[in-house]
């Protein structure tokens, strides 16, 4: 990846970068441009960027495709927020979304799709998964269909930025409310 801004190091040891908490590798850099190679582990967050003259942390994600997926595969990237309403919606086949929002260690997570119109089953045709921020999972895949699911109530473990992977089933294409 490619970090472009001002008052880098052009020594790339002298400048660390990290993708939601995950230690990057500067590969080259410039006063203005950090090459850098995002790291395995590596999870969907903030970036945070240090240097000889002070640290900053993104104010945008950086959307990270949970293992066995390619970037070519995410369709959705968006960040949340705890108690809002978000829709996802595919309109490609065999892509995925990626919703990011952040929790506090202790704080109880559950999530409701309704609205869904991804596939023909009333059962099965979605299946989420939600990510702790070392990109563990929390809920391993919980299937909801059209007529709507639950993912029961669970605790993050610690606190930081979490993922629910949204993964239409079969090619199916559609919209869901969480």
């Amino acid at each position: 990846m490619t970090i472009s801004g001002t008052n880098f190091s052009t020594t790339p040891g002298q400048d660390q970068v990290s993708v939601n908490g995950t230690a990057a590798t500067v590969t080259a850099a410039t006063a203005t441009q950090l090459t850098v190679t995002v790291p395995s582990g590596a999870t969907s967050g903030h970036l945070t960027v240090t240097t000889p003259g002070g640290a900053v942390t993104s104010t945008q994600d950086f959307f990270v495709p949970p293992a066995g997926y390619s970037t070519a595969q995410v369709s959705l990237t968006t960040r949340t927020t705890l108690g809002s309403t978000p829709s996802a919606s595919f309109t490609s086949a065999n892509t995925i979304g990626l919703l990011v929002f952040d929790a506090a260690a202790g704080q109880r997570l559950s999530v409701e799709a309704s609205n869904v119109t991804i596939g023909g089953s009333g059962c099965c045709s979605t299946v989420l998964s939600l990510l702790k921020p070392d990109g563990s999972a929390l809920v391993g895949g919980a299937y909801v269909g059209t007529a709507g699911g639950f993912v029961d109530t669970v605790t993050a473990a610690a606190a930081g930025t979490y993922t629910l992977v949204v993964v239409p089933q079969n090619g199916a294409t559609g919209s869901l409310s969480l």
